[in-house]
This record gives C-alpha cells, sequence and structure tokens, in this order.
C-alpha cells in the first residue's frame, strides 16, 4: 500500500516480473475495499506506507491480523520516527526507511515470502568480518530500530551509533540502512536457495510460506 502511485506501479511491476502477484492500494479506504473481497484474498506480505490521504497506514495492522495465517507487514515510510517505532514495536515484521528502490523492495519481499528461520544477520556480519557494536546496530537495524533507539539500548551518542555504520559502510562498500537490509535478506536467500539445491526437497515451483526475517 503506497500514496504515490507511480512508485507503487513500479514495484508491483518488478515484483510480477519474479513472479508475483502483487495487489496496488492507494489509500486506506482502496486497501479495506481489498480485504473485503469475498472470495478472500491470501496476503502473504503487506508493504505499507503509513501517512496516506485518508489516514494512517498503522490503522490497518488490527485488521491484517484477522487473517489466517495474518501476513507479514513490512512498513515503508520515511515518517517512522522514535516515537511511531515505540508504538509499533512487535506489531510490524520489517521497516524500510525511505527513500528506497524497487529492488530493495523486491528482496525483502522475497525474503519475507520465504518459511525458513535463518540467521541472516550472523551470515552477514560473518561474511564481512563485522563483529561487536557494528553487529548489534546490523541486527537493530534489521528489527526495525532507529538509530536513537539503539543509542539508547547500547547506552552510547548517536554520532557513536553513526561512527558504527560508517565502520559497516566501509567494510560492505554499501551506502545506507537500507541497502544494509536489504543485503542481510539477500544473504537469507541464498542460503534457502543452496539448502534447496543440497536438499532437493523442493522443486522451483513451490512456495513457501511464512516468515525470514533476521533474528
Amino acid at each position: 500500500m503506497e500514496d504515490v502511485k507511480w512508485m507503487a506501479r513500479r514495484w508491483a511491476r518488478d515484483l510480477r516480473a519474479r513472479g508475483h502477484l502483487p495487489r496496488e492500494a492507494h489509500s486506506l479506504a482502496e486497501a479495506r475495499a481489498l480485504m473485503s473481497k469475498s472470495p478472500p484474498i491470501p496476503f502473504d506480505v503487506v508493504l505499507l506506507d503509513l501517512k496516506l490521504d485518508d489516514g494512517d497506514g498503522a490503522d490497518l495492522l488490527p485488521e491484517f491480523d484477522q487473517f489466517e495465517p495474518p501476513p507479514a507487514i513490512v512498513i515503508v515510510s520515511n515518517y517512522y520516527d522514535d516515537l511511531r517505532a515505540q508504538h509499533l514495536a512487535g506489531r510490524c515484521d520489517a521497516v524500510l526507511p525511505k527513500p528506497t528502490t524497487a529492488e530493495v523492495v523486491c528482496t525483502v519481499v522475497e525474503a519475507m515470502h520465504s518459511c525458513a528461520e535463518v540467521d541472516a544477520v550472523g551470515l552477514f556480519c560473518r561474511h564481512f568480518h563485522i563483529s561487536g557494536r557494528c553487529e548489534d546496530i546490523v541486527r537493530g537495524v534489521a528489527g526495525g530500530r532507529t538509530n536513537a533507539q539503539m543509542a539508547t539500548e547500547l547506552g552510547c551518542s548517536r554520532g557513536t551509533i553513526s561512527s558504527y555504520w560508517k565502520r559497516v559502510f566501509d567494510r560492505t562498500q554499501l551506502r545506507s540502512q537500507p541497502e544494509v537490509v536489504a543485503a542481510v535478506l539477500q544473504f537469507a536467500l541464498q542460503r534457502l536457495r543452496r539448502s534447496r539445491e543440497l536438499t532437493h526437497l523442493c522443486s522451483p515451483e513451490m512456495t513457501h510460506r511464512g516468515r525470514c526475517w533476521p533474528r
């Protein structure tokens, strides 16, 4: 759900190209119309913008909880401040700060669509030899925490958090926190694909539903 129509259409186009079946909604009213269709439309992953012309996207969270099974919720917003983070903690599965790209969105959707529980942050950090506080902030952003929240939890200043991010960016050659989240999820997907190839348990057509998010 995204109120910027050209952005929503680009995400939908790229998701369709990867074999997904996206449904677009640009407002609360359109989202509720989709949710009330009969027979119900099964939603595996919801991309949820917060600031919409006709209200707050977070108002839909209790309504999505009524689905069985409930979809994974990814908040995609540039209005995800510290207060909202506290209010929505535990009610969403991932947070992507804007601006982001269609490629990042597709990566997150594919990872959420997978079922295995993978320590994706651990895989990512071991690959790039990241440890200590730098690993802590990667785990924090993967779990939807803001820099201010991580500074409070780790007992340091925001400037110190920024210095940790500089080390992570230098080590990984990534440029932003959304890119780090997307890369972490890509590690989860690669592990899943290798596992499937080795065990021959899954055919390429099979879809596995569930959550795949860094622990």
